[in-house]
């Protein structure tokens, strides 16, 4: 299996109180990428294999959790007052859905992904 020791960049760069953990990894079951969000307000999609950042979106909010569709194409994002549905494109994270939801501390595709 592949490894991330030998990335060229940091996971995540320190917010404004010097914090740069990762509050939520994933990965796609169908599709060979890592999604990690963290307290710098950014979501991430890496490639394993190549060992390189592909797609960074920071957003205002800080991100709580994620989870990714199996298709890799989606990625559902809790923050503190909503939940975002994402779509992966080549090169951006576009947003395709946003619902109302407070203090969701974990949020997960089914295996299918219908759920």
């Amino acid at each position: 299996g592949g490894s991330f020791d030998n990335m060229m960049t940091a996971f995540h760069l320190p917010n404004a109180k010097g914090e740069a953990t990762i509050t939520g990894i994933d990965v796609a079951l169908w599709k060979n990428i890592v999604v990690t969000c963290a307290k710098d307000r950014t979501v991430r999609v890496w490639n394993p294999s190549d060992k390189k950042l592909e797609l960074t979106k920071e957003f205002e909010d800080e991100p709580i959790c994620l989870s990714v569709h199996p298709s890799g194409i989606y990625l559902a994002v809790a923050f503190p007052d909503r939940i975002k549905i994402l779509s992966l494109l080549l090169d951006d994270i576009s947003l395709v859905r946003e619902i109302s939801a407070r203090s969701v501390g974990y949020i997960k595709y089914s295996k299918g992904g219908q759920y």
